[in-house]
């Protein structure tokens, strides 16, 4: 496992030490996560016969239809 330091410049007290230790954790884990998740959609669409044009306009399609769904249930 990689080792990431962060220095922090001047004095801070422990509390806002441990909140931007988690924030920091929260959002190495989050990039992590987008990557491997995008390297898992490389692999899975590799090959897709299907153009960047065409994969966002069926995501434009899927995101109105969710939305609609959303307000219809009254979660928006």
């Amino acid at each position: 496992m990689g080792e990431i330091v962060v220095k922090i410049p001047g004095e801070v007290d422990s509390k806002f030490m441990s909140e931007l230790e988690k924030d920091i954790k929260a959002v190495v884990r989050l990039k992590m996560a987008r990557r491997m998740l995008m390297e898992e959609w490389d692999q899975r669409f590799a090959k897709s016969k299907l153009t960047e044009d065409e994969c966002l306009s069926l995501g434009k399609a899927a995101n109105k239809a969710a939305l609609k769904r959303w307000k219809e249930e009254k979660w928006l």
